[in-house]
């Protein structure tokens, strides 16, 4: 069985210096978290590296430097 899992990426340039997990979740919590995003129009990205990155980390915490550039293509593409 393939675990779906969620993780939420908060960035605000003005006050951030790096993303931060605002959320992660597995199985319904993942699954509502994509509903909530898709509701508010916020996009939604499959990368494994980000995912398996940011497992056990906590929320609220910057994302691993490991994942940056991973992260800032997403970024980057958002602002297009």
């Amino acid at each position: 069985m393939i675990k779906l899992t969620a993780v939420a990426l908060q960035y605000n340039h003005n006050i951030d210096d790096v993303p931060i997990i605002s959320a992660q979740g597995q199985q319904l919590i993942a699954k509502e978290m994509q509903s909530i995003a898709r509701r508010y129009g916020v996009q939604i990205h499959k990368n494994e590296k980000i995912v398996s990155a940011t497992k056990g980390i906590e929320c609220n915490s910057n994302i691993p430097q490991s994942i940056y550039y991973e992260v800032a293509k997403i970024i980057h593409g958002l602002k297009k």
